[in-house]
């Protein structure tokens, strides 16, 4: 049988996200043909839009790995910010903290996650649009030279672009990432539940939890994170099934009861 490139298996063993990596396969090999030719490539700048939990920061890692080894970045570095740690507290300091993480993102891959919090309403708003103008000149004189990688909720998002309405253009490429599906949801929980070793889920309760995942949607509304939610719902799930085995028991076994339960006290 053939076997897949080393990338391709890391991304094959992401859940879900089946448009991104198609998306990011096409974009791998137009970017090795373009390669072969006169023009100097550039490795390109990119949106990832899509609610919280939904993978962008895993697959911006997968994208330093693939821009690297085609040659069109001298390492598979990622160095990720929060939009509020480029801004500065005082006139002027803004600018100087956001050169210096740039010139650090050299040969490599730039991700500023909550990109949109750049023009938020909050406090502090003009030293992002600070940010804002020395990102911009920089990421086109250097376009040959790093990734940058802008990450965002897609209502918020749209609010940046029409604070800057030329940015989105200086963006090669926009991936949007989708909701996980309950089953997908199910398939993450089962992955990180599987790492580790003391817990452990009863088969008979799979029904019971994809159940459980539409009801945080509902429970949550807006302010449902996806895998970031699971992660949440198992750690309360750890409790609850604790709290009942006998002090020498070597394993816990996650029921139904305590999905149950879990669901009932969820806040």
């Amino acid at each position: 049988f053939e076997t897949l490139p080393a990338d391709e298996e890391d991304l094959n063993q992401l859940i879900g996200l089946e448009n991104i990596k198609s998306e990011l396969k096409i974009l791998k090999k137009r970017l090795k043909l373009e390669k072969n030719t006169k023009h100097r490539q550039e490795p390109g700048h990119y949106l990832f839009i899509g609610n919280p939990g939904t993978g962008k920061t895993i697959v911006a890692q997968q994208m330093a790995k693939r821009l690297y080894e085609i040659g069109l970045l001298k390492s598979n570095k990622i160095n990720t910010y929060s939009a509020s740690q480029l801004i500065g507290q005082y006139v002027g300091e803004t600018s100087n903290r956001v050169l210096k993480i740039l010139n650090e993102a050299l040969g490599g891959v730039l991700f500023i996650d909550e990109a949109h919090q750049l023009v938020s309403d909050s406090p502090g708003t003009s030293h992002g649009r600070q940010a804002l103008e020395t990102v911009v000149p920089f990421m086109e004189k250097h376009r040959h030279d790093f990734s940058l990688i802008f990450a965002g909720y897609p209502q918020k998002m749209e609010a940046l672009f029409e604070a800057d309405p030329g940015l989105k253009g200086r963006f090669s490429k926009t991936f949007h990432f989708e909701d996980y599906s309950n089953e997908e949801l199910l398939q993450i929980f089962k992955k990180m539940i599987a790492s580790q070793n003391l817990y452990t889920l009863a088969e008979s309760c799979y029904e019971a939890l994809t159940d459980a995942f539409e009801e945080l949607r509902t429970i949550e509304g807006n302010n449902f994170a996806n895998g970031r939610s699971v992660r949440k719902f198992l750690d309360t799930l750890k409790k609850y099934a604790i709290a009942e085995i006998p002090s020498n028991s070597e394993k816990v076994i996650i029921n139904q009861e305590h999905i149950e339960q879990c669901i009932r006290n969820w806040k």
